[in-house]
């Protein structure tokens, strides 16, 4: 098993995979209503035994610019935990195809904002991904004001949407950790 892992994560191309981890990142820019395009990254990354790997959008700076209604996803009391406000669609020269999804995140230590989204929820998207390049739009609707939408946009070029399916489908892959327990005496 172990050998057929290492295999893929080879032939994914840009994903690193490195003592059990494999990422996947891409840049885009987001959009907010009246204020200039910002940098934003996508990225994918699963450690061995980790259950369930996200898929989360990383927005820079977010923690001082304070653009958006952040706090309202941020783990773990976030007000938005379990309402569908996040919209990602693919789109190809010959097919799109989109998910709604509820989103939670997290500032890390850089002052970014880290959205996340469950990979079961990317189901759709993952089977559409193939060797054409594509668009991909993560729409992230405010808490309080529906019509407040922060939008990141990312350009994938064909080898890009093909080593993202292929990070995806690796880290479902992965086996999941199981607790240890000690021995009974």
């Amino acid at each position: 098993m172990l050998l057929k892992l290492l295999a893929l994560a080879v032939a994914s191309g840009p994903g690193v995979f490195v003592c059990g981890e494999l990422s996947f990142s891409a840049a885009g820019t987001m959009q907010l209503p009246g204020l200039p395009d910002q940098p934003v990254r996508l990225h994918v990354a699963c450690l061995a035994g980790s259950d369930p790997f996200q898929i989360e959008l990383i927005v820079p700076g977010a923690g001082e610019r304070n653009d958006f209604d952040y706090a309202d996803f941020e783990e773990p009391d976030a007000r938005a935990a379990g309402v569908a406000l996040s919209n990602v669609t693919w789109t190809t020269a010959s097919s799109s195809v989109s998910l709604g999804a509820a989103a939670t995140g997290s500032y890390d230590p850089s002052a970014a904002f880290v959205f996340h989204l469950k990979t079961e929820e990317w189901t759709s998207v993952l089977s559409a991904l193939d060797t054409e390049p594509g668009t991909l739009v993560w729409t992230q609707s405010a808490f309080d004001d529906l019509n407040r939408r922060l939008v990141a946009t990312f350009n994938l070029e064909a080898g890009a949407a093909t080593d993202l399916r292929n990070s995806v489908e690796l880290c479902l892959q992965m086996p999941v950790a199981t607790p240890w327990h000690p021995p009974m005496r």
